[in-house]
């Protein structure tokens, strides 16, 4: 349809109609289009990937993919090396396919997608270490490393969480089309952003008990305390918040983009609540349990290698019969208080 004026702007005037005269207000049909049908209620596309792709390197695409989404009533296209002319290029080779409306066309240079690649990985490889960190710094009771594996453990937990949600997103793609965008990018780190939030609160209880530890209290039994008192904690603030990015979904998601953060956001939240309960508390008692077998190790290591300290020689008094009973009786004479009689020899104490 031709573009109808938008508000602000007046129809031109008719060159046929007399000067002065004014000019006939417009009828219905020259009103402003109405909005576009949504994709949900447009009927799908009959055709397959097969032929769309032969359709697309007919018209002299070499690189192409392409991929149904909202249940084959979208078709999204790409091509490399694509220019100015390549959208009209593409609708004039998809013609045998129907009637098509171009919904969005975007053309994105190999270097600024490697770019944009390359700067996601490094922000969350540089958010991953300083929090790990931190974290160590942070929870470092016992001085020097004893930190460490606070970090480590929640550094893997969140490595989980992220490998989690990009397989829930490629999922996605592959089965309803979504695309990975800039607001996927965003979910990601807003997801490392609540995992650790989540894991602070259990690693902040397990210090405070490590503090008034009860004697012979191991630190496995100090972990599954602090679990269990935060474990109510945990379990509503990240209900809350499944709740709120279901209804989000469900009414709020105006564009599929939307609904793509929503989704994305949804599956991290259920992985970090995951990994904060049960993988980064079951990995810092491994490595608690490792440094303890290790340590006992080499304790036992040293005392099978250690060299027995000599004694001292007799001489040839003491190796008499009355010194020997002498030395013999050593212990029941010091408890009876008892001095042997003095037979004019020294004794010697061992």
């Amino acid at each position: 349809q031709p573009n109808q004026p938008t508000a602000g702007q007046t129809q031109p005037q008719n060159q046929n109609q007399p000067a002065g005269e004014q000019p006939q207000q417009p009828t219905q049909a020259q009103q402003p289009a109405a909005p576009a049908v949504p994709v949900s209620q447009l009927p799908p596309i009959e055709a397959n990937l097969a032929q769309v792709l032969n359709l697309l390197r007919q018209a002299g695409f070499e690189k192409v993919g392409a991929l149904f989404a909202e249940g084959n009533r979208q078709l999204i296209v790409h091509v490399a090396d694509a220019d100015a002319g390549s959208q009209q290029k593409i609708v004039d080779a998809l013609k045998p396919l129907g009637d098509l409306q171009v919904v969005s066309f975007a053309s994105v240079s190999p270097r600024v997608r490697a770019e944009t690649v390359q700067r996601a990985i490094t922000a969350v490889v540089v958010a991953l270490v300083a929090i790990l960190l931190y974290i160590a710094l942070r929870f470092s009771i016992e001085g020097g490393w004893s930190g460490f594996k606070f970090g480590v453990a929640a550094t893997i937990a969140l490595a989980h969480d992220v490998l989690i949600m990009v397989g829930g997103a490629a999922a996605l793609g592959y089965f309803l089309g979504w695309e990975i965008n800039a607001l996927f990018i965003t979910a990601l780190l807003t997801l490392v952003g609540f995992s650790i939030n989540d894991t602070i609160v259990v690693y902040d209880r397990v210090r405070e008990n490590l503090r008034h530890r009860a004697r012979g209290e191991t630190f496995a039994t100090i972990v599954n305390r602090s679990l269990n008192q935060t474990l109510a904690r945990s379990i509503n603030t990240s209900l809350t918040l499944l709740i709120v990015l279901v209804a989000l979904v469900i009414w709020g998601a105006v564009t599929q983009d939307l609904r793509f953060f929503y989704v994305a956001m949804l599956i991290g939240v259920i992985a970090g609540t995951y990994s904060s309960i049960f993988i980064a508390s079951q990995i810092m008692v491994s490595w608690q349990d490792a440094r303890e077998k290790l340590h006992q190790r080499q304790e036992a290591a040293a005392k099978a290698t250690a060299i027995p300290a000599s004694k001292p020689a007799q001489t040839a008094g003491d190796a008499t019969p009355t010194g020997s009973a002498t030395t013999a009786s050593r212990s029941e004479g010091a408890r009876k208080k008892h001095h042997a009689p003095h037979t004019g020899k020294r004794k010697r104490r061992y």
